[in-house]
């Protein structure tokens, strides 16, 4: 996971995901994520955008 961009109240991460299903066959998705802090440290996400791609 790599942070895209830091603020006060929360932080934009990208990532790639691996997946696999029962019959073998893999992919994979290039991430991205919008996350919120609130002031007990709770993370909500508000937004999540997934990109099918090849290695």
């Amino acid at each position: 996971m790599e942070i895209v961009a830091e603020y006060a109240s929360g932080a934009v991460v990208k990532y790639r995901a691996y997946q696999r299903d029962n019959a073998g066959n893999a992919n994979v998705r290039r991430s991205t994520a919008v996350l919120d802090f609130d002031a007990q440290g709770k993370v909500t996400w508000r937004h999540l955008h997934e990109t099918c791609c090849t290695e």
